[in-house]
């Protein structure tokens, strides 16, 4: 929270420093998250519920929130346009609301597979938005993630913004910044996608989590990636920063090795066969057992190869299963049509009218060449006398 007041101190530096037209800083209400819910009770312009979590400052120090009082607000309001819609909360809360410092943006599933582009233009458009803001998918109401962290979140809006970070060393979903997302909106052969976000419930108590990825069609959300798969998506498109498989123990099938990801590179070459693109995926990818059951030695170096095998097929398994699922919903998130058209321009635009067909039958060869580095502390299981 430190960092969030001291913001504070130089954005009231900036703001009063001398200028005629300047703003007070008891004046702004600092927007952290927005959220846009469809409003199943309206009509069309009213068909969206708009949530903003504003920062309350006097709570967030050491001696404030006296009371039981929150460090932050939520104001809800229903509209059909962002702009004219936040302007009339504008109204109502007296204060003028500051987004520069804004960390996430919650699109509820129903609202991303109606289409999501009319909604995002106000935050190209608005110069206060910063590109680093993470969209999100929430599977359920935004609303709801809000108030969906224990006790010890002051801010929910910057725990999400943290998790979402965080997220890269699951590699349980494809993260996307809402810079990255404009952009795949607009290019050709490439289709955008987003983290998934949902509250859960275990044992009576809330629990946030991200995972998993929306796919989206255009600006329309049709299919979601599981976590496997969504790992065959970072691993492709060399966005996988870590991550664990789980293994079969080849001296004992029944038994499990866990195995995290430590380092992976992916190189895309391209060919033509009969006029047709081929593209060959060549995977090299690093892991470390950090867990093994009972019944294997690691001293013995015959065993990896074995190990290295069975490592590569899981990593070639979460591949595939990505390839499938894409092909099925018709959407192109890891960008094989851009890379043709880089590579052979001439070949892209005899494909590009029909993409969606073309890529469910593009031919994609996939090599893993897997290597586990390193056995943890120890080479050898535990072995109680």
């Amino acid at each position: 929270m430190k960092k969030i007041l001291a913001a504070f101190l130089i954005l009231a530096q900036i703001l009063t420093f001398g200028c005629w037209s300047r703003i007070e800083l008891e004046d702004l209400a600092i927007v952290q998250g927005i959220g846009v819910d469809k409003n199943e009770q309206g009509s069309k312009k009213d068909r969206y519920l708009f949530s903003v979590q504003v920062i309350n400052p006097s709570a967030l120090t050491s001696k404030g929130g006296g009371g039981g009082e929150k460090p932050y607000v939520i104001r809800v309001i229903s509209g059909e346009l962002f702009f004219t819609t936040l302007r009339e909360l504008n109204m109502e809360t007296a204060l003028r609301l500051y987004y520069a410092h804004n960390r996430v943006i919650l699109l509820s599933e129903g609202v991303a597979r109606d289409g999501v582009k009319n909604l995002l233009d106000f935050f190209e458009r608005n110069p206060q938005f910063r590109r680093d803001n993470y969209v999100l998918i929430v599977k359920g109401k935004a609303l709801e993630i809000w108030d969906g962290f224990p006790g010890i979140v002051k801010v929910p809006a910057i725990a999400l913004y943290d998790l979402t970070q965080k997220s890269y060393i699951t590699a349980e979903a494809g993260v996307m910044e809402l810079g990255d997302f404009l952009e795949l909106l607009e290019e050709e052969g490439v289709d955008p996608y987003a983290p998934g976000v949902k509250l859960l419930t275990k044992k009576g108590r809330k629990e946030i989590r991200v995972f998993q990825t929306a796919l989206f069609k255009n600006d329309k959300l049709v299919g979601w990636l599981n976590e496997e798969q969504s790992r065959g998506l970072l691993i492709i498109t060399n966005k996988v920063k870590g991550g664990i498989t789980e293994i079969n123990n080849p001296q004992k099938p029944e038994e499990k090795l866990a195995v995290e990801l430590e380092k992976s590179k992916t190189k895309w070459q391209l060919k033509a066969v009969n006029g047709r693109p081929v593209i060959k995926l060549t995977v090299e990818t690093e892991g470390i057992i950090t867990e093994a059951q009972d019944g294997i030695d690691f001293s013995k170096k015959e065993f990896y190869k074995r190990l290295n095998q069975a490592y590569a097929r899981e990593v070639r398994r979460d591949i595939n299963e990505f390839l499938a699922k894409t092909r099925e919903v018709g959407t192109d998130p890891a960008g094989f049509g851009r890379f043709i058209y880089r590579e052979e321009p001439k070949i892209w635009q005899d494909l590009k009218d029909d993409w969606e067909e073309e890529y469910k039958n593009l031919a994609i060869e996939v090599a893993v060449r897997a290597n586990i580095v390193r056995s943890g502390m120890t080479t050898s299981a535990i072995k109680p006398q």
